[in-house]
């Protein structure tokens, strides 16, 4: 064998050394990278996991605090109590922070379903007095008079409400439905969450982030606005229950001046209305829509690890004999 050919096989060798050597180099690449992904999705479920575990907690403290301060059924809630209260825990693994919020600071729309607080008004040619709150607190989103009117005929058709004598309306109504594009019905049914307002065909969905605020879809036919856990920022929804007769600068000094403990009654409430606007808050109404104890409530939740972020929000029940709470409904999502 020649000097040449030994060379040459040398160079073969080298070579398919070589190529062994790329081939070593990318599957320990490989190896690596699954390695990394294995070990990235072991650690965010173990955070989710953990986040979970920890929610849970903070909703069952949730539900003993209201437990423990709502136990009398005759003793009006507030924001004083320790239901009320922010829960915050931070250790070397995560973060949590949670906050339980009064569900009933906002007009129930399904209470339009009640049989005794129908949307029908008795008298022709005359707006029901639920009618006159929810478009009133619709204008106070920013939606004009005639859209707001409009969107109470399109609310009531989509709630499966009888139109009364006024069929003209409810027939409208249902052909605006059918006019969207693909057509659709109206569901006839309890609205299961208040974004199903942008269901309704002249719904101005610019309008929904304030209108949002001011309505509410709770799993029951009643709406009881709770005074004691109204804040100032909800003021609005206080002058809207006396149809603007108190101004929302008029419902913010009310809160403002608001006991520390709360108003013990609605007619504790009417006495330092009176005393406040001699000459307002005639809407004697209004009462019907308010109280001082609550049985729906939220949780908000945060939890936060070096990897995700997670929010969950809880749906608490409070029972009116058992005056036991309970949880309805859990979501959760993954911000990050």
């Amino acid at each position: 064998m020649n000097s040449g050919s030994k060379r040459r096989q040398r160079g073969v060798a080298l070579l398919v050394i070589l190529i062994l050597l790329v081939l070593m180099s990318v599957l320990a690449a490989r190896i690596s990278q699954q390695f990394t992904r294995n070990l990235q999705k072991i650690q965010f479920q173990l955070g989710q996991q953990t986040l979970r575990w920890n929610s849970d907690a903070a909703v069952q403290l949730a539900i003993h605090r209201l437990g423990d301060d709502l136990a009398d059924g005759k003793k009006a809630s507030s924001l004083e109590q320790s239901w009320a209260q922010p829960i915050s825990v931070k250790t070397e693994d995560y973060q949590l922070d949670s906050q339980v919020f009064d569900a009933q600071t906002c007009f129930n729309v399904n209470s339009l379903l009640a049989p005794d607080n129908s949307a029908v008004s008795p008298l022709p040619g005359e707006k029901a007095m639920t009618q006159k709150v929810v478009e009133y607190l619709m204008t106070s989103a920013g939606i004009n008079a005639a859209t707001a009117e409009t969107l109470f005929n399109e609310l009531t058709v989509y709630l499966g409400i009888d139109g009364g004598s006024d069929n003209a309306k409810a027939s409208a109504a249902v052909e605006a439905f059918k006019s969207l594009q693909p057509p659709r019905v109206p569901a006839k049914q309890m609205m299961y969450t208040i974004s199903e307002l942008k269901l309704l065909p002249g719904f101005p969905l610019e309008s929904y982030a304030k209108l949002s605020k001011l309505l509410c879809a709770l799993p029951n036919t009643k709406t009881k606005v709770n005074i004691n856990s109204l804040t100032k920022q909800q003021s609005s929804l206080l002058s809207g229950l006396f149809l603007g007769e108190l101004t929302v600068d008029d419902a913010s000094q009310l809160i403002g001046k608001r006991p520390d403990g709360g108003w013990e009654s609605v007619e504790a409430f009417r006495a330092q209305v009176e005393k406040q606007f001699p000459v307002k808050g005639k809407e004697t109404s209004a009462d019907s829509y308010m109280t001082v104890n609550s049985h729906f409530f939220t949780v908000y939740t945060t939890g936060r690890t070096d990897n995700l972020t997670l929010r969950f929000v809880d749906n608490l029940y409070l029972d009116e004999e058992t005056r036991e709470a309970s949880r309805w409904l859990h979501r959760y999502r993954t911000i990050e």
